[in-house]
């Protein structure tokens, strides 16, 4: 659970293995609204069963982010060629780095760890 600066309430929840694929996706509830973000998959079927959801995502997860790696390096040589910062810069990185440490770190010694 992260509380931000403004108050604002969020949860983060990762599964390291997924056992029907790589399904990746955002969600943001609000008191009015709710978004969600997921890459489509090939069709809309999701089978719902006791011990397991399954559907027709790709299970290799290079198949299923080949885009995103091509894109991913494109962007890269774009920087460099045209000496801009990247859309996602090392801070991003960095930041994303210290919140796991400060979530692991919580869980480990169940207490709030500010970042």
């Amino acid at each position: 659970m992260l509380r931000f600066d403004n108050g604002v309430l969020g949860t983060v929840k990762a599964y390291e293995a997924c056992p029907y694929g790589h399904d990746v996706r955002t969600e943001v509830v609000g008191e009015k609204a709710a978004i969600r973000i997921e890459q489509p998959t090939a069709t809309f079927t999701k089978v719902f069963e006791r011990s397991r959801v399954s559907s027709d995502y790709p299970y290799w997860f290079i198949e299923r982010f080949r885009e995103s790696y091509i894109r991913e390096i494109q962007e890269f040589v774009k920087c460099i060629v045209e000496d801009v910062e990247p859309k996602v810069t090392a801070l991003d990185g960095l930041m994303s780095v210290k919140i796991a440490e400060a979530a692991r770190s919580s869980l480990r010694d169940g207490r709030v760890v500010e970042v």
